[in-house]
């Protein structure tokens, strides 16, 4: 599987290289990503990775089938159409723009090529002990970057939000602030 980045830098020949890249490129992202604005152009961005969609699809690995859990119904839909919304991972922050999608991007670019051989060897075994600590890190980001996590999320943020509206923060000398 090829390593696709903006920027030009060698695919990583062994796992320690690997998981080298992918934190030295979750540091640079954190980095640019607390001051850096993006253009509000909203895209399909996915919650599950397509390059693991992939490993399910037919037609050249193009579509998949999906099961509508409320109606019971099954059909094929693009991989490109599934498990995705547009702008999913863009926010706004004192009205700047900004997107938790390229940071996204980039650790699935480098944990591609690991899960790529798991795949292919149909076993856990083929990993090093590092190998074994990027897919820990990438299933750890997956579980958090659910739709239902997102709303979980939502309902606990607006929750202290009303809280704090109908009570007001308080301090501990005057009981307020």
């Amino acid at each position: 599987m090829i390593l696709r980045v903006r920027h030009a830098w060698r695919s990583p020949r062994t796992d320690r290289e690997a998981e080298a890249a992918f934190w030295v490129t979750v540091r640079r992202t954190l980095q640019l990503h607390s001051t850096r604005e993006v253009e509000p152009k909203p895209t399909n961005q996915h919650y599950v990775p397509q390059f693991l969609l992939r490993n399910f699809g037919s037609g050249r690995g193009k579509q998949i089938f999906v099961l509508d859990k409320a109606s019971g119904e099954i059909y094929q839909k693009p991989i490109k159409k599934v498990a995705s919304g547009r702008g999913f991972y863009d926010y706004e922050v004192d009205g700047a723009q900004q997107s938790l999608d390229p940071l996204l991007t980039k650790t699935e670019n480098v944990s591609s090529r690991i899960i790529s051989r798991i795949v292919g060897a149909q076993s856990l075994r083929v990993l090093s002990d590092t190998g074994r600590k990027m897919v820990a890190v990438f299933a750890a980001v997956q579980k958090l970057r659910t739709n239902a996590r997102r709303k979980e999320l939502k309902g606990v943020i607006d929750g202290v939000y009303a809280a704090v509206k109908k009570h007001g923060p308080r301090s501990e000398q005057s009981g307020r602030v």
